[in-house]
């Protein structure tokens, strides 16, 4: 009886095949990590070079890049950063991560805390936890996304009085939008203030929510050596502001402001009218909307109606 062939074995040089492209993908990220994580070395280093010609500073006791394969990790420890008019933020750790992949989308984390001061001053604010996304770098606004968790505010001169406390959570993002135009979300939770006049009235010692959305023009403009200079440039340069809708709520009172147009004047104070809202504890009377106050800043000055009540905020 005839022996039944015996099947064909597979060739080495198949079996070997796959190992080997595995081993060159490995070797090709390998090289690609490193390359990335040097670049990311030297643009920091050269950042830091150039903030600091800047009158900028930018600090760490330590830093470490971590995160291979996929990923770049930087971790700083004792990490500060100032600008020229003494305003600095310090954080005993800091982590940032971006996937390599996506090299513009960065996460930054502050896990044990934040501190923000002006000068040798007491702290403007201390958080224990802070969170940022930033990405779309070449908009402007970039895409900025900032969460603080049990926020405590201070003074900002050693002189001036502290009017908000404290709050729960802080968020502020930004936004690039179509015509130039930028925009500025704000928003406090839980909010602990001693406001004088209408506005501690409406608080009355308890916790309130804060929210304002602001739109604004010519955000390419908002560009200087620190943020008054920003400031400065950008109203010389026609930039204007919308609040789109700012509201004040406690558990008794819902305090909405609006405003077509306001400006920066040379003074450094607002210009321009906003339109309030009320809502008083026990609500609106039936059939009847809740009453509207119209506050104009004139000349320097803040009126309500014919009434001066003050001068007008001044931004910088």
């Amino acid at each position: 009886m005839a022996t039944a062939p015996s099947p064909p074995r597979a060739s080495r040089a198949l079996l070997i095949a796959p190992l080997v492209l595995l081993a060159l993908f490995a070797l090709a990220c390998s090289i690609a990590w490193l390359a990335l994580r040097g670049e990311a070395l030297r643009r920091l280093d050269d950042a830091r070079a150039a903030l600091a010609a800047q009158g900028y500073r930018l600090t760490w006791a330590r830093r470490r890049v971590y995160g291979y394969p996929f990923r770049l990790d930087l971790a700083f420890a004792g990490a500060a950063a100032g600008e020229p008019t003494g305003w600095a933020a310090s954080a005993p750790d800091l982590r940032a991560e971006a996937f390599v992949f996506a090299p513009g989308d960065w996460v930054i984390v502050a896990p044990e805390g934040l501190t923000v001061r002006r000068g040798a001053a007491a702290p403007a604010l201390v958080a224990r936890i802070a969170r940022a996304s930033l990405s779309h770098f070449a908009e402007r606004p970039p895409r900025l996304d900032i969460e603080a968790e049990d926020v405590a505010f201070g003074p900002a001169r050693a002189s001036a009085p502290v009017a908000l406390r404290s709050a729960r959570t802080l968020l502020i993002d930004t936004r690039a939008g179509p015509n130039g135009q930028g925009a500025l979300f704000v928003e406090l939770d839980g909010a602990r203030a001693r406001l004088p006049g209408l506005l501690g009235r409406i608080v009355a010692g308890g916790d309130a929510d804060f929210s304002a959305a602001i739109a604004f023009s010519r955000a390419a403009e908002l560009a200087g050596r620190d943020w008054r200079a920003a400031l400065r440039a950008w109203s010389a340069a026609g930039g204007v502001l919308e609040l789109r809708d700012v509201k004040l709520q406690t558990s008794q009172s819902l305090l909405q402001a609006t405003s077509n147009v306001l400006a920066i004047g040379p003074d450094g104070r607002l210009a321009g009218a906003i339109e309030a809202q009320l809502t008083p504890p026990s609500g609106p009377r039936s059939g009847s909307p809740p009453p509207r106050v119209r506050i104009d800043f004139v000349g320097g000055q803040t009126r309500l109606g014919p009434a001066l009540i003050g001068p007008a905020p001044r931004v910088f």
